[in-house]
């Protein structure tokens, strides 16, 4: 692979993990992440108008764009059903299983084949996020988690989130290849925004969510601009790379979480976190050898 496309991906994973920062610092504020996505979508369209308008559009394509919106929004919405029933560290492992089968649906549906190295890279980034976030790397906790007993009564959820991301994935690769990359995100942030804000609307739970803090603007245009910049250079990279192998590279956003976590809010790196970004880095550098 290009190293410039490996920076790219690495450059959206920093982004990715500095907005999801933003919202944990912010957490209990629901008006947060649908102002990051508010904020990307303004700059996408200002950059459009920048470069002379839309020009030729491929219209037959934009219900693959929808696709892609909605299915990325099932998947926060999965995401967020799973954490109500479970603890976020037991579940979030469950939840990143997408490049275990975005190979597969891309395969299928796109024509990419992988190499035994690139699904053994796969394999690392995949088990590296997952014993970062199990409470412990022991037999007993791996039947608690297959048996979705206690705090992993959520697992339904978390693994159709995975389910629907990798869904998503294909759908993002099949129509990025049809737009100028600003019209792309332009139109795929702007159709996540509303399918985003059409959800929190219908949520029946709204009046259950934490009291409102006092909204921090500088927060919200940080991580609007970060979220812009992590959706540019993911999109820039997968008109050039496999699917299959850019959504793995991108686990390493749980590196830069991890350094976030530790640096801004003190968390402990323990054992699980420094094995478990050992496996992200030597997948990474397998992936970039494709």
């Amino acid at each position: 692979m290009p190293s410039i496309y490996l920076l790219m991906i690495v450059a959206s994973a920093f982004m990715h993990a500095l907005y999801n920062g933003l919202l944990k610092q912010g957490e209990g504020d629901r008006r947060l992440l649908p102002g990051f996505f508010i904020v990307a979508t303004i700059i996408a369209w200002a950059l459009v108008l920048r470069e002379g308008g839309l020009g030729a559009i491929s219209w037959s394509d934009l219900p693959t764009v929808y696709l892609a919106a909605l299915f990325y929004v099932m998947y926060q919405l999965c995401c967020s059903k799973a954490y109500q029933q479970g603890e976020i560290s037991a579940l979030y492992p469950l939840t990143v299983l997408g490049p275990v089968l975005i190979p597969i649906w891309a395969g299928v549906f796109l024509g990419e084949r992988l190499g035994a190295l690139a699904l053994l890279g796969i394999g690392l980034t995949v088990c590296g996020a997952i014993s970062m976030k199990l409470k412990s790397l022991t037999r007993s906790e791996a039947r608690k988690a297959f048996r979705l007993h206690d705090e992993y009564s959520g697992a339904r959820w978390a693994l159709a989130a995975s389910l629907v991301y990798s869904v998503g994935a294909i759908f993002d690769k099949a129509s990025v290849q049809n737009f100028s990359g600003t019209t792309y995100l332009a139109f795929i942030l702007s159709l996540m925004t509303v399918n985003m804000l059409v959800a929190l609307s219908l949520s029946k739970d709204r009046e259950k969510q934490a009291p409102r803090l006092p909204f921090a603007w500088k927060s919200m245009l940080l991580g609007g601009v970060a979220l812009y910049l992590s959706f540019m250079f993911f999109r820039v990279a997968l008109k050039e790379v496999y699917v299959s192998i850019a959504t793995p590279i991108r686990q390493v956003s749980i590196l830069f979480a991890m350094g976030f976590g530790a640096v801004i809010l003190k968390e402990r790196i323990n054992r699980n976190k420094l094995a478990g970004a050992s496996l992200i880095l030597s997948g990474v550098l397998l992936l970039a050898q494709r």
